[in-house]
């Protein structure tokens, strides 16, 4: 998330961001507090950890600054390992190969 101080002064932002599996279940939560100095931009990041389980997941975040909270649109982050990535490329490959090819001896007669 990205909080921008515009004015003279500093101030702090609270960001917090929470995770939730396909059946609602909040899996993890997150709240930063960070100093935004003036006439800066601060970038305010949320780390999501190493070895999270394949899956699709809902992130739901929010921003609260000088008392006024602005809640994010949800948004749904899909979880997939290098390796399920690498297999799910290669079936892909095969299936547009195959396909060509009975095409093309559908063609030829």
């Amino acid at each position: 998330m990205r909080a921008k101080n515009t004015g003279g002064v500093h101030f702090q932002a609270t960001t917090r961001t929470a995770i939730y599996n396909l059946l609602g279940q909040q899996l993890k939560q997150d709240q930063q507090t960070r100093y935004i100095l003036p006439q800066t931009e601060r970038i305010i990041d949320f780390k999501w950890q190493a070895g999270t389980p394949v899956g699709l997941y809902r992130v739901e975040r929010s921003m609260e600054v000088l008392g006024k909270t602005t809640h994010f649109p949800a948004t749904w982050v899909l979880v997939i390992q290098p390796v399920a990535m690498i297999i799910m490329a290669i079936v892909l490959l095969l299936l547009v190969l195959g396909w060509n090819y009975k095409r093309l001896r559908s063609t030829r007669g």
